[in-house]
């Protein structure tokens, strides 16, 4: 072999450190990188997880919070509905008190229509 010369072997450096296998890291290096990433995304998504479960229990006790207050208005709500209903109960009794007793007939009235017998006064007996 014939001796080479310096321009000759910066351009075989040059195809070597330009060829694929040359830019290709360590196995050692990428394992480590593959188990720091592995890593990362574990810990994101346990951290993920535990915001989830501290929002979820958050909202819960909201909702527990909120739960009596909700029902005290549903019970001003139904006390306010039993109230009405014992007026409308009361209305009702008075129209049907008013109904089933008849009006006293003045004595004008069966003076007009003397044919009347006393019993006749009232027109609904």
């Amino acid at each position: 072999m014939a001796p080479r010369m310096p321009a000759e072997e910066s351009l075989d450096d040059m195809f070597r450190q330009l060829s694929p296998r040359s830019k290709r890291p360590s196995l050692v290096k990428r394992v480590s990188r593959s188990l720091a990433r592995f890593l990362l995304l574990f810990c994101i998504g346990v951290a993920a997880t535990l915001a989830w479960q501290s929002y979820r229990d958050a909202t819960r006790e909201e909702m527990i919070a909120a739960t009596p207050a909700s029902l005290d208005l549903v019970r001003q709500s139904v006390d306010k509905l039993a109230v009405e209903i014992t007026k409308l109960q009361a209305a009702e009794q008075d129209i049907l008190d008013r109904i089933s007793t008849p009006a006293p007939r003045s004595a004008a009235a069966s003076a007009r229509n003397p044919m009347l017998r006393p019993s006749q006064t009232s027109p609904l007996r």
